[in-house]
């Protein structure tokens, strides 16, 4: 698999929405990771709670566009992935309560 060059095979793709359970996943994964090595407890229901809510998350900011996520591959096996959400908090034209907007 190794080449001069690197790793063959590694690839670096926009995430869909069948890439979500994966997306979820992989952000409770990160969380409990961190919580346990800073000693905090993880309560297991707590966790499977947030990896559903961030799916319906993410799937309903693919859905308006305001959220952009990559995953990367090794053949046709996923290993990591990352996302950048838009939020807006400033008033804005179509939204001059400064709350969090999905959609105009």
């Amino acid at each position: 698999m190794n080449t001069p060059t690197g790793i063959r095979d590694i690839c670096t793709r926009i995430a869909t929405p069948k890439d979500i359970p994966f997306l979820a996943e992989h952000h409770r994964k990160m969380f409990e990771e961190i919580w346990e090595k800073s000693g905090l407890p993880v309560d297991l229901s707590q966790f499977a709670l947030l990896e559903t809510e961030y799916a319906k998350k993410i799937a309903n900011e693919f859905k308006y566009g305001t959220c952009t996520s990559w995953v990367i591959q090794i053949g046709e096996r996923i290993v990591s992935s990352g996302a950048i959400s838009i939020v807006s908090y400033v008033p804005v034209p179509y939204d001059l309560s400064s709350r969090d907007r999905i959609s105009p």
